[in-house]
C-alpha cells in the first residue's frame, strides 16, 4: 500500500508545555514520514509516538456526542 498523508503541524522539536496527540488514522501504517521543510524521517508508528511525546491518541474525524 502507498499512500500519502499529509500532516499540518511537525511534532519534532516542538516547544515543552506543548501536549501533542496522535491522530487514530496514522495506525493504519507501519512507517510514516514526518517532514519538515524539505527534509523526512522515516519512523514506525511506536517511535513516532516517543519522538512526538504524544500524551495519546484521538480520532479528529469523529462526530462529536451529544
Amino acid at each position: 500500500m502507498i499512500a500519502l498523508v499529509v500532516v499540518g503541524i511537525v511534532m519534532l522539536g516542538i516547544n515543552d508545555g506543548i501536549t501533542v496527540y496522535l491522530d487514530e488514522s496514522l495506525k493504519q501504517f507501519t512507517t510514516v514520514y514526518p517532514a519538515a521543510d524539505h527534509s523526512a524521517v522515516k519512523l514506525t508508528i511506536p517511535e513516532l509516538e516517543e519522538v512526538a511525546g504524544a500524551k495519546g491518541w484521538v480520532d479528529v474525524c469523529k462526530e462529536p456526542e451529544e
